[in-house]
């Protein structure tokens, strides 16, 4: 990807950033919180979860933003990383710890 397709992918999703970053957050809750207490879905699982959730978001809700959703979901990663390891050491996000 050139620094003109950047900037211009950037763009877009600045101008609907205030809609995609609340959805993300909630993509990644419902990941967390799938398959309830106990569950051993992986990090990984988890996040190919939010990846699959934000894809169909914004082909449904920004069809302009579909050609570029590889770009978004390299910014996004960051994001998402940020996002869990706040959660994670607020107690948002508990692990249960295995019995032994």
């Amino acid at each position: 990807m050139n620094l003109v397709s950047l900037l211009s992918t950037a763009s877009l999703v600045a101008t609907d950033a205030e809609t995609i970053i609340p959805a993300v957050e909630f993509f990644v809750k419902e990941a967390e919180t799938a398959g309830g207490a106990g569950a051993t879905t992986t990090g990984a699982q988890k996040l190919a979860a939010v990846k699959a959730a934000l894809q169909a978001y914004i082909t449904t809700n920004f069809p302009r933003l579909v050609d570029t959703f590889d770009a978004i979901w390299t910014s996004m990663t960051g994001v998402i990383n940020g996002l869990v390891a706040l959660y994670n050491s607020l107690g948002v996000f508990t692990h249960a710890v295995a019995a032994g």
